[in-house]
């Protein structure tokens, strides 16, 4: 058995390598619509662990040295680990091929561990895997960089505890799983980790109507929830250090989600390519037509995820329901998706296995499942070549949304390989994104990109910066004494000094997106950013870290019993034969 699940989970490599294969052959970077802001994510924490200066706030590399908070409060953890590749390998090309692999293989790894859990024969689990591994929400990463696959990838884990609620009656609530799956989810990606909360919490509604042991559920059910508290203490203090002394700029406004992040109605070939529509209208289909046959589990994830591949699609009305602020500020309709892909491909692998009453026998099945993953593959394998062929064109980018550049295509192409002077690349062209920048003054800022662009991207070259003792330092000169707007951003735990002298908040000015505006004296002028975050967070630090120290040395633990288990069992066996 172990030696299948091996070989399963090596043909999922296989496949992860094939669709990204035309981008390695053409020796190609992909330039998609979030790749620049990524890339400066990255590149930050790479400088970080290169000059070994850790600077948890605020960006001393990425960002035009801006200053500005991004990685604190968008998954720190993995970002990090994102950094620690490109710091290895001191090139962007590599570093997107390991990253581009490794979202596929994540992703393909959950869903057969999903599978598994939930008893899915054994035939359908390598095919089931892959077809997860191909969809949109984890193929968007390698095509445009959308970082919603990197939370698509853990949420099959999270469905795992989910159904496992329902599933086992004597033991629903596994604390290490459910405690690692929500963790990892928060340090991942928040706004996916508030979907998989909201869907374990239906599911908890359903288990514990059922449990016979209800102090013992909850009782589990609460260790888990404190140990998550303690283990994502990083994140949710983060948002609670920033957003208490600031008011920032949301992500943007999408103003016609239906057309700009929905799943087109009926037929999406890029979102929901039509093998999928017809696998779910199989599955959806089966179960209503025997509803009274299929188990509690086979019925809930089907109701769940036929609600959410409907939510995530134009038929709703989303242009009009994103009037109402807070359900705007979900941007994308499509968020959904991951969701309903991993219940209704669950509920279509439990119905294959258990039910009586198939339209195919259980080889026609096998021949279906593997022809829409192979028609799949070469679906994703042609977007791949296509995009990747972009860089060796006059366009290069392969999506110029808002992306502003400030050299030649042959400059840009050069930058991608000069190996040990990364930032090179993100010199030469950028996406003014205004997420996360402080508002000063007006409760909105009109125009924030624009604004952006103006005070703090293309002012790079005006200033000499450089990073000493764990401070940013910026230089400029100026020939009389007047104010000028320095291309940094302040905070409110953002220290800033002039010329050596400590400045209060009598001695700048602020724009309305934050860049700090100084009087300069008469030739250089050096001014020093460093961030303090309030004691209380780096108290709450501390525990946190405490917190991973512990899970490690308890999942070391549990894995040396379990391992000590089967050499147990092995020996046994051998000894009776």
């Amino acid at each position: 058995m172990i030696k299948k699940h091996a070989k399963n989970i090596l043909i999922i490599a296989v496949f992860a390598l094939i669709v990204i294969s035309p981008q390695i052959y053409s020796h190609s970077l992909i330039l998609g619509s979030d790749s620049l802001f990524h890339f400066n994510r990255f590149y930050d924490m790479a400088s970080q662990i290169n000059d070994h200066n850790w600077q948890y706030f605020v960006s001393m590399y990425g960002f035009t040295q801006s200053g500005r908070i991004v990685n604190a409060i968008y998954g720190p953890l993995l970002a990090y680990l994102h950094g620690f590749i490109l710091w290895i390998t001191r090139s962007w090309f590599l570093y997107q091929i390991i990253s581009n692999f490794m979202v596929m293989f994540i992703a393909g790894c959950m869903m057969y561990y999903l599978l598994i859990q939930n008893k899915v024969s054994q035939r359908y689990l390598m095919p089931l895997s892959t077809l997860y591994m191909l969809s949109y929400v984890i193929f968007t990463w390698t095509i445009s960089q959308q970082f919603l696959s990197w939370g698509a990838a853990i949420l099959p884990l999270g469905v795992s505890v989910a159904t496992r609620l329902v599933r086992e009656k004597d033991n629903p609530v596994n604390i290490l799983e459910m405690t690692l799956a929500v963790t990892l989810m928060l340090q991942t990606h928040v706004l996916s980790s508030l979907l998989l909360i909201i869907l374990l919490t239906i599911f908890f509604i359903i288990a514990i109507l059922q449990s016979a042991d209800k102090k013992r559920f909850l009782l589990r059910t609460l260790i888990a929830a404190l140990c998550t508290i303690f283990l994502t203490a990083n994140i949710w203090g983060s948002f609670l250090e920033v957003y208490m002394g600031n008011q920032l700029i949301p992500p943007f406004k999408n103003k016609t989600p239906q057309s700009r992040g929905s799943v087109a109605f009926p037929i999406d070939n890029l979102k929901l390519f039509f093998p999928y529509v017809l696998l779910f209208g199989y599955q959806i289909f089966m179960t209503l037509m025997h509803w009274r046959h299929t188990t509690l589990v086979i019925r809930t994830v089907t109701i769940i995820g036929t609600i959410c591949l409907v939510l995530s699609s134009s038929i709703i009305p989303w242009n009009t329901l994103f009037k109402i602020h807070f359900i705007s500020l979900f941007q994308f309709p499509y968020r959904l998706l991951p969701t309903a892909i991993v219940l209704l491909l669950l509920g279509l692998g439990l119905t294959l296995t258990t039910s009586d009453y198939l339209l195919f026998n259980k080889k026609q099945l096998s021949l279906i499942l593997i022809t829409s993953m192979i028609c799949i593959l070469a679906n994703n394998i042609g977007i791949v070549h296509k995009k990747a062929a972009i860089w060796h064109t006059p366009k290069v980018l392969a999506d110029k949304n808002k992306i502003h550049q400030d050299a030649t295509k042959t400059t840009i192409r050069q930058s991608f390989y000069a190996n040990k002077r990364l930032h090179v690349l993100l010199d030469s062209v950028w996406k003014p994104t205004s997420d996360y920048l402080p508002v000063n003054g007006a409760k909105r800022v009109k125009e924030p990109y624009k604004k952006y662009n103006e005070q703090i991207a293309r002012q790079q070259y005006t200033f000499v910066k450089y990073v000493e003792n764990k401070k940013l330092y910026i230089l400029w000169y100026a020939t009389k004494p007047n104010y000028k707007t320095i291309n940094v951003i302040k905070y409110a735990h953002t220290r800033l000094k002039l010329n050596g002298k400590p400045l209060s908040a009598y001695d700048y000015q602020l724009t309305k997106i934050g860049a700090v505006k100084v009087r300069s004296k008469v030739g250089e002028n050096v001014m020093q950013l460093s961030y303090q975050p309030a004691k209380w967070f780096m108290n709450l630090m501390t525990v946190n870290k405490l917190a991973w120290f512990i899970l490690a040395c308890y999942t070391i633990y549990v894995t040396y019993q379990r391992i000590k288990k089967v050499v147990r069992d092995k020996s046994h066996f051998g000894a009776r034969v």
